[in-house]
């Protein structure tokens, strides 16, 4: 879990990249969700570095997030 989470927070420390933007695109742009709206998001805890901030760009467009995790 430790090394899971050391990989999330590298890759963006590398990649220079604002997740919570990125998220709020895909969100807002190309899912065009709206209040009421339910996304879902499936992936692992390797994705959780981008899972939350879709999680939290859902709920800012008052939407409603069911995230379903494997492994």
């Amino acid at each position: 879990m430790i090394s899971a989470s050391m990989l999330g927070w590298r890759r963006r420390e590398i990649l220079e990249v604002d997740q919570d933007a990125i998220a709020g695109k895909v969100i807002r742009d190309c899912l065009d969700t709206r209040p009421g709206d339910v996304v879902v998001i499936r992936g692992d805890l390797m994705q959780r570095d981008i899972i939350q901030p879709l999680d939290r760009a859902v709920g800012a467009a008052g939407g409603h997030c069911l995230v379903l995790t494997g492994r």
